[in-house]
C-alpha cells in the first residue's frame, strides 16, 4: 500500500493492513473491521450493486470487490478518498456525505456503512439516506463501537472522532423506524482480546474513577478483568464471532432489511 499522510480523515480511515512490526493492538483494530467484511460478503449478492459509505481507506470496498458485480465506495473525507484511489486503483471511489448521497433511490442492492454512525450528528438522516438508496428487498449492513463496553451512563464519547455512541437498545430505537424487518447481534472477540479492549478503553479517567468509589462504599460490579493476562498470539478472523450477547460486545452489528414495496 502507498504510504501517504497519517491524517486522511476521521479515526476508521486509518484502518489499514498491520506489517509484520505492528502491535498486537493494531492487528486486533484490523482484523476486527475485516471480519464483518468477510461476514457481510457471505450475504452479499453475486450479480449486485453494491454501496459502502464510510469507507475510509478502502480496504474493505477492496476485499469484497472481487465478489460482487459492483461497489462503489464513499467517505466524506476528499484525503481518505485520495488514500483509496491510490491504494487501489482499480476502485470506485467518491466523496459525498452520508447524509447527502449522490445517487438516485432505489439503486443499490446491499448499503454497507461500518463504524461510521458514531461519527454522524444528524444519525437519523443518515439512516433515511441509506433507506431511499436501497433497492425494495435491499439489505443494509452496519456496525458501530458497542457503547456499554467504552461508556459510563451518560458520559459522552471520549473519543474526539465520535459524536454519539450506542448501546443496542438505541441502536434498535434508531433502525427499526425505517427497517422494520431487523436484526441486531454483537461481535465478540477471544476473551484476552476483549480484556485487551476493556483495558485500552477504560484508560478514561472517569472510568477509573468509577471503579474506585464502587469499591470504596462496597458496592458489587462484575469482576475487573482487564488486567489479566493477554495472549501473545497473533491475531486472525478466526479469532472473531457474532454473538446475541449484545450488551456484552465489542461492536453493535445490524443487518437489515427494505421493505418490499
Amino acid at each position: 500500500m502507498t504510504d501517504m499522510p497519517v491524517e486522511i480523515g476521521t479515526d476508521h480511515c486509518r484502518v489499514v493492513p498491520p506489517g509484520n512490526d505492528n502491535s498486537l493492538e493494531q492487528q486486533m483494530e484490523f482484523c476486527r473491521h475485516a471480519f464483518v467484511y468477510e461476514e457481510v460478503a457471505a450475504r452479499l449478492p453475486g450479480n449486485g450493486r453494491i454501496l459502502e459509505v464510510g469507507c475510509g481507506a478502502g480496504y474493505g470496498t477492496r476485499r469484497i470487490a472481487d465478489k460482487v458485480a459492483w461497489v462503489i465506495g464513499t467517505d466524506f473525507s476528499f484525503q481518505a478518498v485520495a488514500y483509496a484511489r491510490q491504494s487501489f486503483p482499480a476502485g470506485d471511489f467518491c466523496q459525498a456525505s452520508g447524509t447527502s448521497l449522490p445517487f438516485s433511490d432505489g439503486e443499490f442492492d446491499a448499503v454497507i456503512s461500518f463504524q461510521v454512525i458514531e461519527h454522524v450528528v444528524d444519525a437519523a438522516g443518515f439512516i433515511r439516506e441509506l433507506h431511499r438508496v436501497l433497492k425494495p428487498g435491499g439489505k443494509l449492513y452496519m456496525t458501530t463501537p458497542n457503547r456499554l463496553l467504552r461508556l459510563l451512563p451518560f458520559q459522552k464519547p471520549w473519543n474526539p472522532y465520535h459524536v454519539k455512541e450506542y448501546s443496542g437498545r438505541e441502536l434498535r430505537q434508531l433502525v427499526r423506524g425505517l427497517f422494520p424487518e431487523f436484526d441486531l447481534q454483537g461481535v465478540m472477540a477471544r476473551p484476552d482480546l476483549m480484556r485487551l479492549e476493556k483495558r485500552r478503553v477504560s484508560q478514561n479517567p472517569l472510568v477509573k474513577l468509577a471503579v474506585m468509589v464502587s469499591g470504596r462504599f462496597g458496592k458489587r460490579f462484575e469482576r475487573d478483568e482487564s488486567t489479566l493476562a493477554v495472549d501473545a498470539a497473533p491475531v486472525s478472523l478466526n479469532d472473531f464471532y457474532l454473538t446475541g450477547d449484545v450488551d456484552r460486545s465489542l461492536d453493535l452489528f445490524v443487518m437489515a432489511t427494505r421493505e418490499n414495496l
